[in-house]
């Protein structure tokens, strides 16, 4: 079917018209992203804060990056932070996965390595496969934690069973590095290769040291 913004605008009108949550949040992407229609921060918050009206989820991550970025608004952390943890009791793992972020990196916002920790975990519990790799980024550098490699492999494992491409990077970092597991190239390039080829661009650079 041949992407339509235009159709996709008509459908989604009609269906904010009618109150519709999702309706509302998909239309107000189109204004956030300029798709199908001119881009208009204000019109696309006008659009998330009636849907968060409707304790819609989606609608409150969607406002959390509006005030992250300060598209169409001043740049508010705080309010990136309540709408977040809005969209988190409603228990959407994205929210829990993008705060964890802040708090894991320190982005923003002042570096929480145990509130990184407890969002990965809370957002594991929804099988969401990005939470493992923050685990696993936690343990392997011992971030608010006693470090331990071993358990840093045992969620990146878990990770790459799902196809996740930082899964297999990540074991293929620890297997380069050898530290403290002994090094084994060839289980590293495995790995990097099994990562490339999942289009992760950090492996290429290991792959070609390592032909």
């Amino acid at each position: 079917v041949e992407q339509s913004y235009e159709k996709a605008k008509k459908y989604y009108e009609k269906s904010s018209e009618k109150n519709n949550p999702i309706g509302l949040v998909l239309l107000g992407n189109l204004y956030k992203n300029g798709l199908g229609v001119d881009k208009d921060y204000k019109k696309a918050i006008e659009l998330y804060e009636k849907s968060a009206k409707l304790d819609f989820p989606e609608a409150f991550t969607a406002l959390a990056l509006m005030y992250l970025y300060g598209y169409g608004v001043d740049q508010d952390v705080s309010q990136t932070v309540y709408y977040l943890e809005k969209a988190i009791q409603k228990r959407n793992a994205y929210a829990m996965i993008y705060l964890a972020n802040l708090y894991l990196n320190g982005y923003f916002i002042e570096q929480d390595y145990q509130k990184a920790k407890h969002y990965y975990e809370e957002a594991a519990k929804l099988n969401e496969t990005e939470a493992l790799i923050g685990l696993g980024k936690i343990y392997l550098n011992g971030f608010g934690v006693i470090k331990n490699v071993s358990k840093a492999i045992e969620y990146f494992e878990r990770a790459a069973s799902r196809k996740n491409s930082n899964g297999f990077h990540f074991l293929g970092v620890i297997y380069y590095l050898g530290d403290p597991v002994e090094a084994d190239y060839i289980k590293a390039k495995d790995y990097f290769e099994k990562a490339a080829n999942l289009n992760n661009p950090n492996s290429d650079i290991y792959l070609w040291i390592l032909y």
